[in-house]
Parts: structure tokens; C-alpha cells; sequence
């Protein structure tokens, strides 16, 4: 009986109010995904379709669309490389923000902002865009396209981190960009992505 309950009480509640990160939209090229430690799918990402990257084939996990993983191959790290035919490069930018312009004008407080939302790519280089909208260079980006490596590799997401990543796998090349939002250790990880637009 408590269980029809809570689910009768649950059905109650409006759609808005109940959290879902999957599926993307077929094809996101954005997103704010949140990956589960224990979960078989959703501890996967798949940054080409922006859903989760692991599928179940006659009993088991096919990995062959993901690119990261979260907790499965190593306790509270992120996992790449897992992939036969995969090479890859990623780039910790670290806690890399643009800071606000002081105005006598400014009618509201502001605080910096994360290089993560302007972050994009022209023929010579990485920028970002500062408080004036100016292209500011990002030198320490170009390393992601530095040769990349095959092979299983793990590392341990920083809460506020930026990171690009390069992917070369299948025949196709992607460039993509996420920042760390939430870290709740041993439970979930929450990314905000994106490709890194060419401007």
C-alpha cells in the first residue's frame, strides 16, 4: 500500500519538477548532462548525439558510442580512451574565467564568468570573449591538437574546470568543451557541454 501511495503521489507532481538528462535532443550540439556513478547508460556520454553513449548488447555494455565515462573504470574519474579505433586528446584549461568591467553604470553586482561560454575557434587560435565582447587569446588551448593518445586513460574531474577535448574516431573528428558543475563523489557528476564553435 505505501507504494501505490508514493506513486500515486508521485504522478501528482508537474513533468518540470522531475529532473531529466536524458535523452538530448538527437543531435545537441550543447547540453548540461548530469552522469550517474552506478549506472550502466548513464554514467556514459556520447558527445555526437549528447545522450549516453552506452548501449546493452546481448548482456552486455557496447561502448563503442561513448566518450567519457564516469566511475566505472575507476572510482570518481573520468575515463577515455576506451575505445579500440579511438584517439584522443584532452586539455584541463583549469578554473578559467572572464571578469567584469566596472561601470559607474552597472545598476546590478556581477561576478566573472567561466571562458567556458564564449570559448570558440578561428583559423589561428583558441580565444575567448572578455566583458567588452573582445577576443582574448587562449594559448594553453592549443595543446588539444597536439597528436592525440590511444589508450585507456582516467583522470579526476575539478569542480569549476574547464576542458576541451579532441576526438578522432570512425572516420570523423570532433572538438568539444566541457566545464565541471556538480561533483557529488561516488554518486553523480554534472557537465556542462558543447562543440567548440569556429568563428
Amino acid at each position: 500500500m505505501q507504494l501505490r501511495t508514493t506513486l500515486v503521489a508521485l504522478s501528482a507532481l508537474p513533468l518540470a519538477l522531475i529532473p531529466s538528462a536524458w535523452p538530448a535532443p538527437a543531435g545537441a550540439a550543447a547540453g548540461l548532462v548530469t552522469l550517474y556513478a552506478g549506472d550502466d547508460l548513464a554514467c556514459t556520454l556520447d558527445f555526437w548525439s549528447g545522450g549516453p553513449g552506452a548501449r546493452i548488447r546481448g548482456g552486455e555494455v557496447d561502448l563503442q558510442g561513448a566518450q567519457l565515462i564516469f566511475d566505472a573504470l575507476r572510482q570518481d574519474h573520468l575515463s577515455y580512451g576506451f575505445v579500440e579505433d579511438q584517439s584522443v586528446r584532452l586539455v584541463d584549461l583549469g578554473r578559467a574565467y572572464a571578469f567584469p568591467f566596472a561601470s559607474v553604470r552597472d545598476r546590478a553586482s556581477e561576478y566573472p564568468i567561466s571562458v567556458f561560454h564564449t570559448l570558440a575557434r578561428d583559423a589561428a587560435r583558441f580565444f575567448y570573449l572578455d566583458a567588452g565582447e573582445n577576443p582574448q587569446p587562449l594559448p594553453a588551448a592549443q595543446a588539444v591538437l597536439n597528436p592525440g593518445s590511444r589508450g585507456l586513460q582516467h583522470f579526476a574531474p575539478r569542480l569549476g574546470h574547464t576542458y576541451l577535448l579532441r576526438v578522432e574516431e570512425s572516420g570523423r573528428e570532433g572538438l568539444f568543451k566541457f566545464q565541471v558543475t556538480g561533483h557529488l563523489p561516488g554518486h553523480s557528476l554534472t557537465l556542462r557541454w558543447a562543440r567548440v564553435p569556429t568563428r
